[in-house]
Parts: structure tokens; sequence; C-alpha cells
């Protein structure tokens, strides 16, 4: 998802120039997705990621049922990455940047239930995509949550607009997906919802040819 912000829109030959440049970013942007979405990653159903013998990343087309609220909705990142963090004294430590903070930044977790015509399953938002879905960060959706007197036992209701949203996720199987003795939960590396790319999906799921 790419945020421009325009401060002018003067029709000047510098404003022509501007404009030419995010049309040709707009136009990069969609390229990049129609191809990773519908060209070089494998195409899966949810039963077929469910009986996947080896390590591999593919798309899948579903729909949010539900969200598994027994699991947090975010969690504690380092400020320089997203990986999380952990209690070190006063401070922060992350292990990726070897490097500890005053403080952290929080960042969206959240694990849904996916739903196609063949299965369901667990799919590990992450905070780009849970941004693009909901429109805020997990940091303004506290905030609102808790000036409404909220408290941290109630669900926010801004996240029930996830529900029965339909798109196309990537999905990553890892190895501890396919070792794993109880249900896995596949991590998202990134969501489509442009509708005509979802309709060209599964139109191609029809009629490969």
């Amino acid at each position: 998802m790419f945020v421009l912000k325009l401060d002018n829109l003067s029709l000047s030959a510098d404003g022509v120039e501007n404009s030419l440049r995010l049309t040709q970013l707009s136009t990069q942007s969609s390229y990049y997705f129609e191809n990773d979405f519908l060209k070089e990653t494998e195409k899966k159903s949810i039963s077929d990621v469910k009986l996947c013998g080896e390590v591999t990343t593919c798309i899948t087309y579903g729909t949010i049922k539900s969200i598994e609220r027994k699991y947090n909705l975010w969690y504690k990142s380092c400020k320089k990455c997203p990986f999380s963090v952990c209690e070190d004294f006063e401070k922060r430590y992350c292990k990726n940047c070897q490097k500890h903070w005053d403080d952290y930044y929080p960042r969206f977790s959240v694990q849904v239930r996916v739903v196609d015509n063949t299965d369901f399953a667990s799919f590990l938002l992450f905070d780009r995509d849970c941004f693009t879905l909901l429109g805020i960060s997990v940091g303004e959706l506290r905030e609102r949550h808790f000036k409404r007197g909220a408290d941290l036992d109630q669900f926010p209701e801004e996240m029930n607009v996830l529900n029965e949203k339909s798109m196309l996720f990537k999905i990553i199987v890892k190895q501890k997906d396919l070792n794993s003795y109880s249900e896995p939960k596949y991590q998202v590396s990134k969501i489509c919802i442009s509708e005509e790319i979802i309709s060209t999906f599964i139109k191609s799921l029809i009629d490969p040819t």
C-alpha cells in the first residue's frame, strides 16, 4: 500500500511531471501485485495447504470468518525492526538487532479463522496487512479503546470489520507448520484486496488455460 500526500496541485510543469510519476508508481504497484498473485506464486486451496508436505509459499483465496480472540491482537516490537522484544530489567532487548531500547513499538499480530470451499485454517496477519484492512494503527486503536473506558479484557469493536472479508492471502508454510502436533497457524506475508485481481484469480482456478 502506498500512502501519498499531495501538497501542491498546481498545473505547473513540475506538477505535470509529478502527476506522471504518481501514475507510473500506481501502475508499477498494480503490475507487481498482478505478477505476484497471478503468475509468479503457486496457487493452492486451503485443503491443499494443509496437505502440503514441504516448505513453500503460495497464494490462496478465502474469507475471514472470525478473529481468534484467545490470542493477543498485538505485540511489543523493536523500534528498528519488526521482531518482538523481551523484558531485560528496565529495558527491552531485541535479539535480532542485539540492542536494548527504553521503549517498544506496538504492532498488530492477529490470528484469524479463514475458510474457502474446501476447508478452514488459522492465518496470522501482521502489522502492514492489518493496517490496510482496518485503516488504523494498533497504537491508535488502543488509544481509542481506552478513551471509551474499555479495559484490556474487552475486544475492540473496530476489529469486527475483518469478519466476512474475502481476499487473496500469500502465506508461508514453514517447517514448524509441517511438524506441528497441533493445528498450525500459517503466517501471511501479504494480502491482496483488489477485486480485479481476485476475479482473475478465481477464473484461473475454474479454467487454468
